[in-house]
């Protein structure tokens, strides 16, 4: 019998949460440092602009908050939109409740928070997550997205569409292939920017929003 979302949720679930909150840790200072000005920054205004194309919202949800400048970005831009920020439980959802203290805080998982909360009309968020999860975990997130007119805006670092997604052990971060396992979900791709670095490395930035059909 085929393995459901929510089973695949609560294994990778337990069998990450240790590593998550490691690598989010290591991470923690320059996220903490990095208040930026998301307007004038040229991939998060991306992101905003195609979350602002979007239309039907009924709730905001971003996935690994951090700090929770960006959800107070977003709850700051679309007052009318009910917004919820995640993290992994700790320090830094803690320091985030802190000093967003109008805004809604859960604690949880990518994983989690989509068995949470979706439904019709529901935009996930999940700004520079992405590298923090291994290729099966963002298959499970990406294949679990079923309620029709659910939708998925991210920014992350990965591989060029040219290039197969890779399998060997994590070091620093993750590299996906976002455009391949994309195509293994019924998300469809609403925008899609991607910007090709200049390194060796051959890395690429996407910011995408995609969303499952409203038909179902």
């Amino acid at each position: 019998m085929a393995e459901s979302p929510d089973d695949r949720s609560k294994d990778l679930g337990a069998r990450r949460q240790s590593d998550l909150r490691a690598s989010w840790a290591q991470n923690a200072d320059f996220s903490d440092r990095r208040r930026m000005q998301f307007d004038t920054q040229p991939l998060y205004s991306d992101a905003l602009r195609q979350i602002g194309q979007l239309t039907g919202l009924t709730r905001i949800v971003e996935i690994g908050c951090g700090n929770g400048d960006f959800a107070a970005h977003l709850s700051a831009q679309y007052p009318a939109i009910p917004l919820v920020a995640s993290d992994l439980e700790g320090p830094r959802l803690e320091r985030a409740r802190a000093e967003h203290s109008g805004l809604s805080f859960e604690s949880g998982d990518a994983l989690a928070m989509l068995e949470r909360h979706q439904e019709p009309g529901v935009l996930f968020v999940a700004m520079n997550v992405f590298g923090n999860l291994s290729p099966d975990e963002i298959d499970a997130l990406f294949t679990g997205f079923s309620a029709p007119g659910a939708a998925l805006t991210f920014l992350a670092g990965g591989l060029p569409p040219d290039r197969p997604e890779r399998s060997a052990e994590r070091r620093v971060g993750w590299n996906h292939n976002f455009v391949d396992l994309l195509r293994r979900s019924r998300l469809v791709v609403r925008h899609c920017r991607i910007e090709y670095a200049a390194n060796p490395e051959g890395r690429a930035a996407y910011v995408v929003t995609a969303a499952t059909p409203q038909d179902g």
